[in-house]
C-alpha cells in the first residue's frame, strides 16, 4: 500500500483578523447622491461603514469640505475627529460661501476595534443660488 503525503501548511488566522478592513461608501449629500441644486445653507451628509469583521460599529467620524469651483481645490471645513456613531444625517458646520457654487466632501470612520478607514471616495454637492 502506498502512503500519500500531504504537505502541511500552516495558516496563521490572526494575520486575517489583524488586516480586518473597514471602509465608508455610499455617500449622500441630503439624501441624493452628488445633487446639483441644493437650496439649503447647511447640507446634511450620510454614508455607510462596510468591514469584513463581525459587529463592528463606527465610534468617530472626520469629514473634510473643499471649494471645487475654482482651479484649486481649497479646504473651506475640517470637522476634526468627532466621537459619535452618528452616520445619517450629519449636519455641515461650516461657513457656505455665496461665491463658491461646488464642493466636494469626504468622510473617514473610526470603528469599535481600534482601526481607522482610509478616505471615502470624493462625493460633491452645487448650491442653486
Amino acid at each position: 500500500m502506498r502512503k500519500t503525503n500531504f504537505p502541511f501548511v500552516p495558516i496563521n488566522f490572526n494575520r486575517f483578523y489583524s488586516n480586518a478592513q473597514v471602509k465608508v461608501q455610499n455617500l449622500l449629500c441630503e439624501g441624493m447622491v452628488n445633487p446639483i441644486g441644493l437650496d439649503v445653507w447647511q447640507p446634511r451628509f450620510s454614508w455607510q461603514l462596510v468591514s469584513d469583521k463581525r459587529n463592528t460599529m463606527q465610534t468617530a467620524y472626520e469629514i473634510v469640505v473643499k471649494s471645487a469651483s475654482g482651479k484649486e481645490k481649497k479646504p473651506v471645513w475640517n470637522s476634526g475627529k468627532i466621537s459619535s456613531q452618528q452616520s445619517v444625517f450629519v449636519p455641515y458646520q461650516g461657513v457656505s460661501y455665496s461665491l463658491i457654487i461646488k464642493y466636494e466632501w469626504q468622510v473617514r470612520i473610526w470603528d469599535n476595534h481600534g482601526n481607522a478607514s482610509s478616505w471615502s471616495e470624493v462625493a460633491s454637492w452645487q448650491k442653486w443660488f
